[in-house]
């Protein structure tokens, strides 16, 4: 998906990897729910 091409490398099987790809959807949400009403 998109959001894997922005996340850094992390092995697909050691495990953590859906952790690390939540975490980066929710900053990516928070961020556009900050600044997107400013348009």
């Amino acid at each position: 998906t998109a959001i894997d091409k922005i996340m850094p490398p992390v092995s697909r099987f050691g495990g953590g990897r859906a952790a690390k790809k939540q975490g980066i959807i929710e900053k990516l949400m928070l961020f556009f729910e900050k600044y997107l009403g400013l348009v």
